[in-house]
C-alpha cells in the first residue's frame, strides 16, 4: 500500500458526508463479494462430494 504522505490519497479532501457515503458503498460491495465467495465455496464442496467414489460399505443401503 502506498503512503498517503504527499497527497496520493484521492479521498483526503472529501467532506465527512462524502467519506461516509463512500465507506458505506465500499462496505456493501465487500459484503456482496463475501457472499459470492461463500456461495462459490458451497458449490465447490457440493461438486467435490458428488465426485467422491462410493464406499464399498455403502452398497448395502
Amino acid at each position: 500500500m502506498s503512503s498517503t504522505i504527499g497527497g496520493e490519497d484521492d479521498h483526503h479532501d472529501l467532506s465527512t458526508k462524502e467519506k461516509d457515503e463512500l465507506e458505506k458503498k465500499l462496505r456493501a460491495e465487500a459484503r456482496k463479494l463475501m457472499r459470492q465467495k461463500s456461495k462459490r465455496n458451497n458449490l465447490l464442496k457440493r461438486a467435490n462430494e458428488i465426485s467422491r467414489t462410493k464406499s464399498n460399505k455403502a452398497d448395502h443401503h
